[in-house]
């Protein structure tokens, strides 16, 4: 192994440098990188603007019950147009740390693994072609509903696949970590139990602690490295969730639009973005339940283990364990986890009920 490069995503990394994500990664070029990402997105973040421009001039010449529809839109395309700016600025920030970020990865495997741990390249192409899929999804529906001309939607939808795209990067990096849990508990079931894993180094049990920390300060690192992106996808999920419910029960309830396909849009939307947020849930779920196993792999080494010294090395490490568990948590915000879903579900549910009510109210006061 002579190079980080070797456990390096390469999916999502070829189609981060495609869209400027990446500027300062490597060690020559970067001023013509930086300057591709620079004309890149000024092209498409002028698209955002026309959008923006389009949707907030629709929003003068609208028919009263047409108000509140096309207020929704808007904000939400004015959000996830700042959303998207940040997201870039953020990952072309980021991008100095992301040969190190690589090179923990590398250091790792080096210590546990006599091969290295490539990752899954058929995940990633499973999440990217998600990404895609919801960029696409959009696309076609804002062609459908908006006289926008189709290169500056094309141009629009690219400028806020962005943000998912970001996300994906992350949602594989969590994979990997997985991926080490696991070959860290093959070590320690070897170390300590005497099982064979013929891919996995042998490690004396005092120096397993030692694997274990260098571990979590990795899991530390991806969690910081992808910090903001993940307030920023939360942000955005919850702000078009919330889009999608009022532009479908302002619909239904003042009978504008009932025709299942026309509001198709909107239930796809909103379903796609929160699948996508599932997928980064449950991988961090996953991640976790892996992390736990070390502690049972050590409680399971404790009962057939009698040499006194070795036992404290496994005390150690289960103390560690139990003391410093894993959580994929955002700056103390929010933990990303299955909790998280069932908040925002709650809160959009909490928030249909209210506008049901005061949309209620206004239809009873109107003549």
């Amino acid at each position: 192994m002579d190079s980080p490069w070797i456990i390096n995503p390469n999916v999502t990394y070829y189609v981060s440098r495609v869209f400027g994500f990446l500027p300062l990664v490597g060690k020559g070029r970067t001023i013509i990188a930086s300057l591709y990402s620079l004309i890149l997105w000024i092209c498409l973040g002028l698209s955002g603007i026309y959008v923006n421009f389009y949707h907030f001039k629709k929003n003068q010449n609208v028919l009263p019950q047409f108000s509140m529809l096309t207020k929704v839109i808007f904000i939400e395309v004015l959000t996830k147009f700042i959303v998207t700016i940040f997201s870039i600025v953020i990952s072309v920030h980021k991008s100095q740390g992301y040969n190190r970020l690589l090179e923990k990865f590398f250091k790792f495997d080096d210590l546990a693994s006599i091969m290295p741990c490539p990752p899954d390249v058929y995940i990633q192409a499973f999440y990217l072609l998600h990404a895609l899929f919801v960029g696409a999804h959009n696309f076609v529906c804002s062609f459908y509903y908006t006289s926008i001309p189709v290169y500056i939607l094309l141009s629009w939808n690219l400028f806020c696949s962005s943000t998912t795209l970001v996300i994906v990067q992350y949602i594989v990096y969590i994979r990997m970590l997985r991926d080490r849990y696991e070959l860290a508990n093959k070590i320690f079931r070897k170390s300590a139990l005497n099982n064979s894993f013929p891919d996995t180094k042998y490690i004396h049990p005092k120096e397993l602690n030692k694997l274990f920390t260098e571990l979590r300060e990795l899991t530390e690192e991806v969690k910081i490295y992808y910090a903001y992106h993940a307030i920023l996808i939360i942000v955005e999920t919850v702000i078009i969730l919330v889009s999608s419910v009022t532009s479908l029960t302002v619909n239904y309830l003042n009978e504008l639009d009932t025709e299942f396909v026309h509001n198709g849009y909107f239930i796809g939307h909103c379903s796609l973005r929160f699948i996508f947020l599932f997928y980064l849930v449950r991988e961090t779920h996953k991640t976790i339940l892996e992390a736990k196993n070390t502690a049972l792999i050590g409680h399971e080494a404790l009962h057939i283990t009698s040499d006194i010294a070795i036992v404290k090395h496994f005390e150690i490490v289960i103390l560690n364990c139990w003391n410093n568990p894993i959580v994929f948590d955002v700056y103390d915000f929010f933990d990303l986890n299955y909790n998280l879903l069932q908040s925002i579900i709650a809160s959009v549910v909490t928030y249909v009920v209210v506008l049901v009510q005061i949309q209620s109210v206004i239809m009873d006061m109107v003549p």
